[in-house]
């Protein structure tokens, strides 16, 4: 039987439960384990979790939220959580007529990260840092609104990845491989009106003029009086402003609703462990659901009573491009 094994410091310590979780729209991954091992280790300890020969997880202590005499409970984040929490920084600060990857290089090289770029190239004509934003939040608003996530591969280096860009083959059907079903709405990020904001750039003889430009985008199925406003980055057309607010209306009705499995054990094929960001069927006549779903979380579980995974799927068109 294949188990799951952590470390700390390469040391192999005996653990009774373990949690680790990853979400599509979330870089840094998190384990959660409890050992009756009482050593104090210091919050820079190198934590591994290892299964089938195969590292899944290295970080480090973010938190122990429980010591006692049971045992100790940790909390670790990968190594990518600092880009999560931590200010996006770059001199000057700004870029003209550059590529998304050349931007997210210059802000991650502080951090002794490094980016592995796909083949297709996204290019800004000009780029800025806002005051306050994370490196995560700098990352996102380059690339999700273009269908592209930033993940982390380990070893300090951050790929760019579509999303939606693999299938795993297989059908999760009711009574057959599902073990547990629920599902739940959420309506709170869903408004009526859409108010995009944005900056129309002309040139005259005097050079280029810049005119604040808005429109607004309504949703019809929100009855009630609920505007919000979106400011768009760079310099846009009044028609470019629309297709915004559409897609913002498209993209919060498909992630209003979340589905969650529950399936024995931690892989999808009998070898590879479950992954987010795949294509999976979704089958159960008793919740009458025939469809495909996005994977966009996994939580791998091992406890007193097995392995088993929770999955998180979602509407496939919750992270269309723009």
């Amino acid at each position: 039987m294949k188990n799951p094994i952590i470390r700390i410091d390469g040391n192999e310590i005996f653990v009774s439960e373990i949690a680790y979780t990853r979400q599509l729209d979330a870089l840094a991954s998190g384990l959660e384990f409890f050992t009756t091992d009482f050593k104090r280790y210091p919050s820079d300890s190198i934590i591994e979790l290892e299964y089938n020969n195969v590292i899944v997880f290295e970080g480090n202590i973010s938190e122990i939220p429980s010591r006692d005499d049971t045992g100790v409970r940790y909390q670790t984040c990968d190594h990518s959580s600092d880009l999560v929490d931590c200010a996006a920084t770059s001199s000057p600060g700004s870029w003209k007529n550059t590529t998304a990857a050349q931007a997210v290089q210059d802000v991650l090289k502080p951090y002794n990260f490094s980016v592995l770029d796909y083949s297709e190239k996204l290019r800004f004509d000009k780029i800025e840092l806002k005051d306050g934003e994370t490196v995560i939040d700098f990352m996102n608003r380059l690339l999700l609104r273009n269908n592209i996530l930033p993940v982390y591969l380990g070893k300090r280096v951050i790929k760019f990845d579509k999303i939606n860009n693999q299938t795993l083959g297989v059908d999760l059907v009711h009574g057959v491989n599902i073990a547990t079903y629920s599902e739940s709405n959420k309506f709170s990020e869903q408004y009526s009106e859409y108010h995009c904001y944005s900056t129309a750039i002309g040139v005259d003889s005097f050079g280029e003029i810049k005119t604040p430009i808005k429109t607004v985008v309504k949703d019809n199925s929100v009855k009630r009086y609920r505007p919000t406003h979106i400011n768009c980055d760079g310099a846009n057309s009044m028609v470019q402003l629309k297709k915004r607010g559409l897609f913002e209306i498209a993209q919060r009705r498909a992630k209003s609703r979340t589905v969650t499995i529950g399936v024995n054990g931690w892989e999808y094929d009998g070898i590879n462990i479950w992954k987010s960001n795949a294509e999976v069927a979704l089958k159960s006549q008793k919740h009458d659901i025939d469809e495909n779903m996005l994977v966009s979380g996994i939580k791998l579980i091992s406890d007193c009573s097995g392995m088993k995974t929770e999955l998180s799927l979602c509407d496939l068109k919750a992270y269309d491009e723009q």
